[in-house]
Parts: structure tokens; sequence; C-alpha cells
């Protein structure tokens, strides 16, 4: 069933793991839009997860922070004129990142939502978020790496090198993921690397870049997701593979 978007909440808080929050808020987003309650396998869901559904933007900081005309390009978009039965989504990744230069235009949004328009702030630092963006916002706390509880699986594809088969053989059987928490993970792994590439060019380390760089290539390359019964066979290939490319 899709969600009412007349009851979702226009301005939404998530705190927790990075990796695991834009997995949960595009699947949410999936929910509120696909006629079949996000159902992974429609157009809709699909262009969700690419990040091309035409209701959906989702802002990520420029390096270490956000820039003031990317939230000013934000503002502008939201005063469009939104059908009813048409939302449209903001998800704004790392908003622990946002400033007091960047907030303002924001504050203005949340205060008064525009109809139609829905936002949704990641990030996993409470604490440094503005407490003016806080009040606006209906705030909903997450256990760190708490989607389906693969933090440590996801971790052997971040860092390949540092583990051994015998070792991922150990950590895959613990969690011993089905077919469909496979496509909530290998998107958390993308989001993850992402997320580090981003760190690595910030601090200009190019160690870090070319390694992450790589990582990144085998898994677009790893672009048809597991069939039933060879779940196993698929997460073994690529974690061989991602530790070859090393």
């Amino acid at each position: 069933m899709v969600l009412s978007v007349e009851r979702i909440p226009q301005v939404q808080l998530w705190i927790g793991s990075a990796e695991g929050l834009l997995v949960r808020a595009k699947q949410y987003v999936a929910n509120s839009v696909c006629v079949h309650s996000g159902c992974t396998h429609c157009r809709i869901c699909k262009n969700i997860e690419r990040e091309t559904y035409h209701g959906l933007s989702i802002l990520r900081p420029d390096k270490s922070a956000y820039t003031v005309s990317c939230i000013e390009s934000t503002f502008k978009r939201s005063w469009l004129l939104r059908d009813a039965d048409d939302p449209y989504f903001f998800i704004i990744t790392s908003a622990d990142m946002l400033s007091y230069a960047s907030a303002p235009s924001l504050l203005k949004l949340f205060e008064e939502p525009a109809a139609g328009y829905y936002f949704i702030l990641l990030a996993e630092r409470k604490e440094l978020i503005l407490s003016t963006i806080i009040s606006r916002c209906v705030v909903s706390e997450y256990e760190k790496n708490a989607v389906d509880g693969v933090g440590e699986f996801v971790e052997l594809y971040l860092v390949p090198g540092k583990y051994t088969l015998q070792y991922w053989g150990t950590i895959f059987d613990k969690i011993a993921p089905t077919e469909y928490q496979s496509l909530m993970i290998f998107d958390s792994i993308g989001t993850a690397l992402r997320e580090r590439y981003r760190v690595a060019v910030s601090h200009n380390n190019s160690n870090d870049i070319v390694s992450v760089q790589k990582l990144i290539a085998c898994l677009e390359k790893k672009c048809i997701k597991p069939m039933p019964g060879s779940v196993k066979i698929f997460w073994r290939s690529l974690f061989l593979t991602m530790k070859a490319c090393l």
C-alpha cells in the first residue's frame, strides 16, 4: 500500500549511520510513491535507486560543507507548484555539515514548507546540527549500522584487502542475507564508498582516492543482482574481485 503523503511529515531529520540512512530514505520515498509499496522492480523504484526519479533530489555537500548556492537552488525549486498526487522529495545527506551561512534559506523552507514538498535530512551527529533546524523537524534516531545489522559485512567491501576469504565466510554465515536484503546491502556499500571518496578528495589523499575509485569501478561492473539460490556466490565473487583490484 502506498503511504498517504498527507500523513507524512514534511520535514524530517533522521539520525544514524551514513551508509544505512540513504538506503532507508530511498526506500521510504519508494514506499510513498510506488503503487506496489516500494517493490524495487518497477520503473519508479529503479529510478529512485538510480537517483533519476523526477520527484526526487538528493543533496550532498560540496567536499566538506554545503555551499549557499546549492541551498538556494533548492529554495527556488521548492516554490514551483506541485500537483497533490505528484509529491517531490528532497533528501539532504550529511545534514550535520549545514553551516550558519548555508542554513538560513532552509530554515525559511522548513518553517512553512510549500504543499507537495517533503524534506528528509540525514545525519550521523545530532549534536552538530543547528538547534534552529532540529526544532523544525520530526526527529527519528536509528541505531548505527542498524539496517539489517550488516555494518560488519559492509566493512568487508570497504577495505577488502584487510580481510581473508575465511573471515569473509564467517561474517557471511553470521549475516546470511536474503536476495532482498542483498539489494539493500549493495546500495549501502555504494553509498559508503562514495562517502569515502568524498572525504579522500576533501583531504587530498591521493592513495585513498585511487583505491576507492578502483573499488567503486568493481562495484559498478557488478550490475547483475543475486538471483535466488546464488546469494553466497554473488557476494563471494564480489569480495574476491574487489580484493584483487587493489
